[in-house]
């Protein structure tokens, strides 16, 4: 007879994901994940199938979230040049307002990401898509002249935003960040 699991499966994924984004997948060991998500050994690898398992859980549970939250976001805001600015004000605050936040969790996967690891590269690039198409749905939404290169364009905003998840952090300074919205949203224009 199989044994009941006695702790929440969503909770510790929700853990091991703040684990792995706060020290990283190679810095985060097995130890640190039986300590700090409070079950056994035996219990990581039977539910999640060991570290490399669960952190690849962590990072889908993250990317759907944060799929999930951007179009939810965008959607609050018709005015498409409106949006954006929110987006970024949002990532720029978030970055000079809270002592715990540690960028975006993809960004950080990705700076740490091995050439070779070629299955991370791929869910990597079709995360990225998915957010492009996210972020060119909602430009072509709005009232863009049509002679602008969305594609482009989403692609930009979308490197800006990661820009602004890491300098935040650590340039304390909101005008000079938001004046950078700013010249990013003249592309809008």
């Amino acid at each position: 007879m199989p044994r009941v699991k006695l702790f929440d499966q969503e909770l510790v994924l929700q853990k091991a994901m703040n684990l792995f984004w706060e020290k990283g997948f190679h810095a985060t060991s097995v130890q640190d994940l039986v300590n700090n998500l409070e079950i056994s050994r035996g219990s990581l690898y039977d539910t999640y199938g060991g570290k490399q398992e669960l952190f690849d859980q962590s990072l889908e549970h993250y990317k759907q979230d944060t799929l999930e939250w951007l179009t939810s976001f965008l959607n609050t805001e018709k005015d498409v040049k409106k949006g954006i600015r929110k987006l970024m004000e949002s990532i720029i605050d978030r970055g000079l307002t809270d002592p715990e936040y540690n960028g975006c969790f993809v960004t950080k996967t990705c700076d740490g990401l091995s050439a070779n690891d070629q299955v991370l590269k791929a869910s990597m690039a079709e995360y990225h898509m998915k957010v492009h198409g996210i972020i060119c749905d909602y430009i072509r939404s709005g009232n863009i002249d049509s002679s602008k290169n969305i594609d482009a364009i989403a692609n930009l905003i979308m490197t800006i935003n990661t820009g602004f998840s890491i300098s935040s952090r650590v340039i304390s300074d909101r005008t000079l960040l938001m004046g950078s919205v700013d010249e990013a949203l003249s592309l809008l224009d």
